[in-house]
């Protein structure tokens, strides 16, 4: 997958093979790593109501205004 990024991006042609497959790789790895993060945060969130007795968490601004 590195081998793909050696050349200069912005020196390709944007109709050409080569353009298109390094921008699929892009964009391939940041969805890989948006799933990633959401998975963790679901994760996290879910062991957080599993440790509470409740089995609840509320979120809100909690600011108090004078």
């Amino acid at each position: 997958m590195s081998n793909l990024f050696r050349f200069p991006v912005n020196k390709l042609s944007t109709k050409s093979k080569r353009y298109l497959k390094i921008a699929k790789a892009v964009t391939k790895m940041g969805r890989k790593k948006a799933n990633q993060v959401k998975d963790f945060q679901h994760k996290l969130s879910k062991t957080m109501v599993e440790n509470t007795r409740a089995k609840t968490i509320i979120v809100g601004d909690l600011s108090v205004y004078k």
